[in-house]
């Protein structure tokens, strides 16, 4: 299993190969968009949206936690576990919802958007710190699409979820 110290350098590299990759992508490309698709600042801000409420969940006391999701009653699933479950759920339709869904973006915004993707990419870094091993794999927090997921397993999902916007951003906006 992935330890803590892992999943934490797999969260920041890929937080990180987002911003480089702005960093390559002008911005007078950032309004545009395929037919039917998010544009480029939109799937940024969906990725801080997915980031923002997993924050505030981990900074939660972990009594709220139990109290809210119960405890998990099997074992923690791997990294390649959680992936094969998501990309299940989108080969099913899966769509972002609610809050997750984000709004029209501006190319003036994209400094600061992208600012605060790294700030709450590091500061997601610095909760799951004070974590132990053991805590990840027991407590759970809900996902809207998969569920309720142990720490460890909605850490996984994160890094697969970025990676996955990331892979989307470079195949749909790298020819625009």
């Amino acid at each position: 299993m992935m330890s803590k110290d892992t999943i934490r350098q797999q969260l920041l590299a890929a937080a990180s190969d987002v911003v480089a990759w702005f960093d390559t992508f002008g911005p007078e490309r950032w309004d545009h968009a395929p037919p039917g698709k998010w544009t480029a600042g939109q799937h940024l801000e969906h990725l801080i949206r997915s980031v923002k409420p997993l924050n505030k969940a981990l900074k939660a006391p972990k009594v709220a936690l139990r109290l809210s999701f119960g405890k998990p009653n099997r074992l923690v699933r791997d990294l390649e576990t959680i992936q094969a479950k998501y990309e299940k759920g989108l080969a099913g339709g899966f769509q972002a919802v609610g809050p997750f869904i984000p709004p029209d973006t501006n190319s003036a915004d994209r400094a600061q958007m992208l600012a605060d993707d790294q700030a709450h990419h590091r500061k997601l870094d610095r909760i799951i710190s004070k974590w132990s091993e053991s805590a990840l794999d027991n407590y759970l927090v809900p996902h809207p699409a998969l569920g309720k997921m142990m720490i460890r397993e909605i850490l996984f999902f994160t890094i697969i979820h970025t990676r996955h916007h990331l892979r989307i951003l470079k195949e749909k906006y790298e020819n625009v």
